[in-house]
């Protein structure tokens, strides 16, 4: 029962099936979207793809990086923002993995680098006594995201190249913390 998880396979299933006095189950079928109307990117006018909304975040995120690696100081909102962000999505993926009965969400590799631990990021860059935490936290987050790109080819989970961008930007933001905090990690011994 679990293979009829998947749209176009439970649609090929009810379309033979037969209730007890012989009437078939589906009396009537309609297209609600045909499959290639409301694709976005067909027509060239949808800018909102995965791809064109993270590659913009990654060109904003390098534009941030090199400001903050100038002023020798990190963005906070930004990092706020970015790592709140995927801490609520890392929720999401924690139950997914550890929590669903669904056997198409785990395992699921992204947790490696979209996790509830990103809330450390969204939240403590606003706490001056935290320094040497969110440096701790943003040099293990990049050596993660960093072996996990390394190996990306090598994890039996295949991603869509549109979240690339989104890993970069990540990996960026915490390369840039490291580098910026360890001025202020270094100053305060």
């Amino acid at each position: 029962m679990r293979s009829l998880f998947a749209p176009e396979l439970l649609r090929e299933a009810m379309a033979d099936a037969r209730r007890a006095d012989g009437e078939p189950v589906v009396v009537e079928e309609s297209i609600l979207v045909d499959g290639d109307d409301g694709v976005a990117g067909d027509d060239g006018g949808v800018f909102f793809t995965p791809m064109v909304v993270f590659g913009a975040l990654l060109v904003f995120t390098i534009f941030i990086s090199y400001r903050d690696v100038r002023r020798k100081r990190a963005l906070r909102l930004f990092d706020s923002l970015l790592f709140l962000a995927l801490g609520l999505t890392g929720c999401l993926v924690f139950f997914l993995v550890f929590f669903s009965q669904h056997e198409a969400t785990s395992p699921n590799w992204h947790i490696l680098w979209v996790n509830p631990l990103c809330f450390i990021g969204a939240v403590a860059c606003w706490i001056n006594s935290a320094k040497k935490w969110i440096y701790c936290y943003h040099f293990i987050n990049f050596a993660i995201i960093f072996i996990l790109l390394a190996s990306w080819w090598a994890i039996p989970q295949k991603a869509n190249v549109a979240v690339l961008p989104l890993v970069l930007s990540v990996l960026l933001r915490s390369a840039t913390n490291v580098y910026v905090g360890k001025k202020c990690v270094k100053g305060n011994k």
